[in-house]
């Protein structure tokens, strides 16, 4: 693992006994780590990166803060990045296979990621300043709190 954690949270996927840790990096970067016991250190379960030039919007620099966020049912997490794209990250809810034939901590838990960009929904979304999801919905929900028109000190009118 290398660079600085931006963001960081946690899930529990079905065939681990454990808390596994979603840590996201400056660029639009994520890794799924778990505690090994053997090693006593981080063992790298799945990295992702999303760092595509169309996600960029011509930005060389990166100036915005990776927020990475669980669905509280667990079902996927979502990382603001760039400030303008969600990456979605979604796991397996049941076991397909037999237990007796799978090991805790394999990465079938974890499916394909894709990501959504927000400023070409039928809503655009701009100046994304947090986001999170909301609890008791069938299907995972995400709260985006964003400022359609910014503003600052010298915007007040008077």
């Amino acid at each position: 693992l290398h660079g600085n954690i931006q963001s960081m949270d946690k899930v529990r996927l079905t065939h681990s006994s454990h808390d596994i840790l979603l840590l996201a990096f400056k660029d639009a970067k994520l890794s799924l780590v778990e505690y090994d016991a053997e090693a006593n250190g981080l063992k790298t379960l799945s990295m992702h990166q999303f760092e595509d030039d169309d996600m960029r919007g011509g930005l060389h620099h990166n100036y915005h803060r990776p927020v990475v966020c669980m669905d509280p049912e667990g079902r996927c997490a979502a990382m603001l990045v760039f400030g303008s794209h969600l990456a979605i990250l979604p796991f397996q809810q049941t076991s397909l296979l037999d237990d007796t034939f799978v090991n805790k901590g394999e990465t079938h838990d974890i499916l394909p990621s894709y990501t959504i960009d927000l400023k070409s929904l039928p809503e655009a979304v701009a100046t994304v300043k947090d986001i999170t999801f909301l609890e008791g919905y069938n299907s995972p929900t995400i709260l985006v709190l964003c400022e359609p028109m910014p503003t600052w000190a010298g915007s007040v009118h008077g």
